[in-house]
């Protein structure tokens, strides 16, 4: 006889993990179906154990990680956003080329089938949104201070509040290099002028352990984040997964792809490959959860609902990537021991009336030079010889825009030879490049200001900002093909979304922690819907 689970999580990515843990914790018997592809083994074996210049240095195997132990970090051309990845952090896109069809080269919207998701390769950017973001999502703000904070506590963040963090309990921000000591402090001679011009620089609000703690590592300011998920403070998705692990009301079922969902009597009844031996599984559940990411749960929910193409709106972030030279560093030499992800952000508008634009800034060392030297508009000797001098004033941007619904912008499943679902995504997504060119030339006054001079800018295809969402927006009235407010797909019983697929407007601010939160808050309407057994509750309540 089947099993019949109280709830099926779809996906292991940010979204997936945090819903199960709160369906876990309310007494559910909870499964998780997921392709779950794992980290390479030899690369967990050959994990930096020291500071990124220490390596450089003294390791003799450093070129297995840095450059790949098939050279796979070399390309002949810029490919888009997906290049970013380390070759520790390459699994997170492997087996999806084979089993979801490949978009064309001029997009880079990005999946995952990896153990975690995208939550790999997430750049753990912890932000919050205020009131008239929530609203503009489709959600009422009522409980959502409480939704962040609960999975604050669950994933640690480093910060202070301030424009992209309302949160209490936070850990200190992480300590600043040099060069971001000297540009922060050249904002903060007179912020209230930056202010007043719509200027706000903040500390990046991080997923980071910045505290002693028993389960994770604290920040060690190795400056390895992105070539190891062992040796790094950020939080993953596989943190939580571990600790659903050990729960006796948790079962994960790896190499499964789900293909779609059937709602019968009382319950459903999710169809999947096994990703091995191509069989077709069928599981049931009294609830079915979608937390496959933007674009994994479209293709399921198409593919279960609609016979034949259909159109569903989409929305992307507009993502331009900067650098800059820091003149005050000129001669100097920057901290040895710093961190890898964003220390500023910079938040940015005409007035008050719009949403933010958001400049996230980095500085440059173990992504290495020779990803920058490929993309300065000059010869390579010389480009080499430039980034040699400049390595210690370099500062790096990445410009997020807040996204709108529009019309000429959607997606759809349609007929394809390639995938073995036999459908595939057909994505038509265009940016407005004016608008990025206007608040990019603002910018630059602004860094101007701040004697950082701009030396390149480039914006990037669409996708590549990697932050998706609006494919079934929130809905106060039963509409096809979108939400109510609870996650529940529409004209259907027991089928909910957890990602950020119901998000109806996407603004700059890097959405994970938002899409954790949200995911919380609907596993806990899941489980207003079914009695709880408190003596179930009492053996499985987090820890």
């Amino acid at each position: 006889m089947a099993v019949v689970y109280d709830c099926i999580v779809v996906g292991s990515g940010p979204s997936g993990v945090q819903a199960a843990q709160t369906l876990v914790a309310g007494g559910m018997q909870v499964a998780m179906l997921d392709v779950g592809v794992h980290q390479d083994q030899f690369y967990q074996d050959q994990s930096p154990n020291t500071d990124f210049s220490q390596l450089r240095q003294s390791d003799p195997n450093q070129h297995l990680y840095l450059l790949g132990k098939d050279m796979e970090s070399i390309h002949k051309d810029w490919a888009g956003g997906q290049d970013r990845l380390t070759p520790p952090l390459a699994f997170t896109k492997k087996l999806v080329a084979k089993w979801q069809a490949q978009l064309p080269k001029e997009q880079a919207f990005m999946e995952s089938l990896a153990k975690g998701g995208l939550g790999n390769a997430w750049g753990r950017g912890a932000f919050t949104y205020n009131q008239d973001e929530i609203k503009s999502i489709g959600l009422s703000t009522h409980e959502w201070p409480q939704y962040y904070q609960q999975v604050a506590r669950r994933i640690g963040v480093s910060g202070t509040k301030g424009i992209g963090l309302d949160i209490e309990q936070l850990m200190p921000p992480l300590l600043l290099d040099k060069n971001m000591q000297m540009l922060f402090q050249g904002y903060k001679r007179n912020s209230r002028r930056w202010k007043k011009n719509g200027f706000y620089m903040e500390r990046t609000p991080l997923a980071v352990q910045n505290q002693p703690n028993e389960d994770r590592l604290s920040e060690q300011y190795w400056d390895v984040d992105f070539w190891s998920l062992q040796k790094s403070a950020g939080y993953h998705p596989g943190h939580t997964l571990n600790k659903l692990l050990q729960r006796n009301n948790f079962k994960y079922l790896p190499q499964h792809y789900v293909c779609k969902f059937q709602e019968l009597e009382g319950k459903v009844k999710v169809q999947a490959k096994h990703v091995v031996s191509k069989e077709n599984k069928t599981f049931y559940c009294r609830r079915l959860i979608l937390c496959a990411s933007v674009l994994g749960t479209a293709r399921i929910v198409l593919n279960s609902l609609s016979e034949s193409p259909r159109k569903v709106p989409l929305l992307c972030n507009a993502f331009t990537y900067g650098v800059w030279l820091n003149t005050r560093m000129f001669g100097r030499q920057n901290s040895l021991k710093r961190s890898s992800f964003s220390q500023l952000s910079i938040y940015e508008r005409e007035d008050e009336n719009q949403h933010f634009n958001l400049l996230n800034l980095y500085t440059y060392r173990s992504l290495l030079l020779s990803k920058l030297i490929r993309e300065l508009p000059f010869s390579f000797r010389f480009s080499y010889q430039l980034s040699a001098i400049v390595k210690e004033m370099l500062v790096i941007g990445g410009l997020h825009l807040p996204e709108g619904a529009n019309a000429q912008n959607y997606m759809q499943l349609i007929p394809s030879k390639d995938s073995p679902l036999g459908k595939s995504l057909d994505i038509h997504y265009q940016h407005d490049e004016s608008k990025a060119k206007a608040v990019l030339k603002r910018m630059n006054r602004a860094m101007l200001g701040w004697r950082a001079i701009p030396i390149l800018s480039r914006p990037t295809c669409s996708g590549s900002s990697k932050h998706y969402a609006g494919t079934f927006p929130f809905a106060e009235w039963p509409q096809e093909f979108q939400l109510a407010a609870s996650g529940r797909l529409h004209f259907t019983q027991n089928i909910y979304i957890g990602d950020a697929s119901g998000f109806r407007f996407l603004p700059a601010k890097g959405p994970t922690l938002t899409i954790m939160a949200n995911a919380h808050r609907i596993a806990k309407e899941i489980l207003k819907s079914r009695p709880i057994d408190m003596g179930q509750l009492a053996k499985t309540g987090e820890r």
